[in-house]
């Protein structure tokens, strides 16, 4: 199994360790199953959170759905699914609504006493990153735009609209940002709305006219987060550019005067993107949390730091933070939600449940086991029959964990193999019955893949210093490196007679390798780009490969020739994997698609749509009838197959 060093969300990527948990009553998670689903383990990436005035519920917006909490006892009382990843949310000014915003731009009314959708509010067409009601509850603010979030995309458009509430029209369009709006925020007297754009403009409008009072534009940074103080005076807002693209980039909140326009104070400490601002009931504390999950308590006064929050599950990023209304609690949303004390900044407890992006699916060889693991470092083990975690094993401590890339099973299934990459590049062996770690392979690079041979003697692993390391599995030796891949090795297979080792890179390159000598053998091309996934038929004559380029390829293993090509896939592949009895191959997508195809025709069998992200693993069942499909949206969902 493999993943890839980047992910789909636009700015989404966190975790969950737990700190203080505690019981539920019920499981929601296995509520609203997609069709021909089994189980569902995990709820998700949280990416919003926001309690309700009256203080009595928490929602949490992830992206599978947004769960309602009661905000005193933290049970689960409903599961609002809907089109997909939850990219906004707000409570009218009586809490009777809560609105949702979606990627493919629909946002939806939910009435928060019957837990039932009144409206869907269908107008825009592109991801709305932001929503917020006016004081008065009668406008509700969208902001939306083309592209994902430090991805460079041409923007078509980038508007805000105001919708009356009692109507559900609009009432204008404003349009002055040119690249996807992902803040808003009214000012307490509802008279005026700031928004904060990717242009890094930051702009006042008149909410009664729609016209533009004023734009502040001191950076050229992405703006994801603004907040107005109580009295209305200061504007926070937080500034910072994608890491990834700009490693000198100041990430910083300014405090601006609204009425003059004049820079107050400016906070500099964060080192990542600022994602989320709040202000304290009383405004005398500015939060700010920012995308390496650290919060910063800051004197509004003053602009000083007073304190600074660390999780042990905020390693990946923090999305959104919010001040209960009676502003004892200051909750932070990232892969799992966090409750601080608002004046002493002691954690007070963890929602269990919500989980990184994961990368990686492997099932146990006696079937009862299926094991996830992710971004977040932490690998998962869950019964298959319960559908209920079974055991966590942690690869490292705190914010040093890195990102699980891979896992395999042994032949034997005695031993779990775990890749990673980021802080800790290397390979850890786990008893697979009791989850302790047997040892450790150092120096394998950031590991993107990893592959048993069949006689379980050893374990490959690609890695982005272009090499495949050949390790003695039982002794941790490196046996043999081997060379020749100009570009990232994102995916190994061994045939099933272990002759062959074949691997797959990001220029589109499949190498075959004697797996005996090392040496090379042969060269397939045909994808145009990264080849992200690789897997022999049972019997060993078909090597399917799939790729960036959306095409599943089928190798004749013995020649290299080109059998087929399927193409019913409109986005990038990310896993392929063949059934134990080698009827069905699976493959998963970018769009969060499972496609099942007759392996012998290349017919395409049936579409599995469940997941809300990209589909990067796949794995059977030993005896074929249960598909696990692991996605960027945080679940691993249970198929049931036919293999008629």
């Amino acid at each position: 199994m493999k993943t890839k060093l980047f992910s789909i969300f636009t700015f989404y990527t966190v975790v969950m360790l737990v700190c203080a948990p505690f019981a539920i009553a019920q499981d929601l998670s296995q509520s609203n199953l997609p069709e021909g689903v089994k189980s569902r383990l995990g709820k998700g990436v949280a990416i919003r959170i926001a309690f309700s005035p009256d203080n009595t519920q928490i929602a949490v917006g992830s992206s599978i759905g947004i769960w309602l909490y009661d905000a005193k006892t933290h049970q689960e009382n409903a599961l609002l699914t809907g089109p997909g990843i939850v990219m906004s949310m707000a409570y009218s000014a009586d809490g009777s609504i809560l609105a949702s915003g979606y990627h493919n731009g629909e946002i939806r009314l939910w009435d928060t006493q019957t837990r039932k959708l009144k409206e869907i509010l269908i107008e825009h067409t592109k991801p709305v990153y932001a929503l917020t009601y006016s004081p008065d509850g009668n406008t509700l603010a969208s902001g939306y735009g083309t592209g994902m979030y430090g991805r460079g995309e041409v923007l078509e458009t980038a508007d805000i609209q105001l919708w009356d509430t009692n109507t559900g029209k609009i009432k204008h369009t404003l349009k002055e940002h040119t690249k996807p709006v992902y803040a808003l925020a009214y000012s307490p007297d509802g008279t005026t709305l700031a928004s904060g754009a990717g242009d890094g403009k930051v702009q006042l409008w008149d909410v009664e006219t729609g016209q533009l009072k004023r734009t502040h534009s001191e950076h050229s940074h992405y703006i994801l987060s603004l907040a107005y103080s109580n009295d209305g005076n200061t504007l926070a807002c937080g500034y910072g550019v994608n890491t990834d693209f700009d490693e000198e980039s100041n990430h910083i909140v300014l405090l601006c005067d609204v009425h003059t326009g004049k820079i107050l104070h400016t906070l500099t400490g964060h080192d990542n993107v600022i994602s989320s601002m709040a202000y304290s009931v009383d405004s005398n504390i500015l939060a700010s949390a920012d995308a390496n999950g650290t919060i910063r308590l800051w004197e509004a006064s003053t602009g000083k730091l007073k304190q600074r929050l660390v999780g042990t599950g905020h390693n990946e990023g923090i999305y959104s933070l919010k001040y209960s209304p009676d502003g004892t609690t200051l909750a932070s949303a990232g892969s799992e939600i966090q409750l601080w004390d608002a004046k002493s900044g002691k954690h007070k407890l963890t929602f269990l449940g919500h989980y990184s992006l994961i990368s990686s699916v492997a099932y146990s060889s006696d079937g009862n086991t299926v094991t996830s693991g992710g971004h977040d470092g932490l690998i998962r083990m869950w019964n298959t029959h319960t559908g209920k975690l079974r055991k966590t094993l942690i690869t490292g401590p705190g914010t040093g964990r890195a990102n699980i890339s891979s896992l395999v099973y042994s032949p034997d299934g005695a031993t779990l193999a775990s890749g990673s990459w980021g802080l800790n590049e290397q390979i850890h062996l786990w008893d697979a019955h009791t989850g302790k770690l047997k040892q450790t392979f150092q120096y394998a690079g950031a590991v993107q893949s990893l592959a048993y041979s069949p006689d379980g003697s050893t374990l490959a692993n690609g890695n982005n210093s272009k090499q495949i390391r050949l390790w003695d599995a039982h002794t941790g030796e490196l046996k043999q490196t081997l060379k020749g891949h100009i570009h990232q090795v994102y995916a190994l297979a061994f045939s099933p007679d272990g002759a062959i080792l074949a691997s797959g890179d990001g220029d589109g390159d499949i190498r075959f390798w004697d797996a005996n000598t090392g040496e090379h053998t042969n060269t397939l091309t045909g994808h145009t780009s990264f080849c992200f996934a690789l897997t022999f038929s049972p019997d060993g004559t078909i090597l399917a490969s799939g790729g960036s380029d959306s095409k599943i390829h089928l190798w004749d293993a013995s020649t290299g020739n080109l059998k087929q090509t399927l193409t019913e896939h409109t986005s990038r592949m990310s896993s392929v994997v063949f059934s134990p009895d080698g009827t069905i191959l699976a493959s998963g997508d970018s769009d969060g698609k499972v496609l099942l195809w007759v392996a012998n025709t290349g017919m395409l069998k049936k579409t599995l749509i469940g997941h809300t992200a990209e589909v990067s693993s796949l794995a059977f069942s030993p005896n074929g009838t249960i598909l696990a499909s692991g996605s960027e949206d945080g679940t691993v969902l249970l198929w049931e197959i036919d293999l008629q």
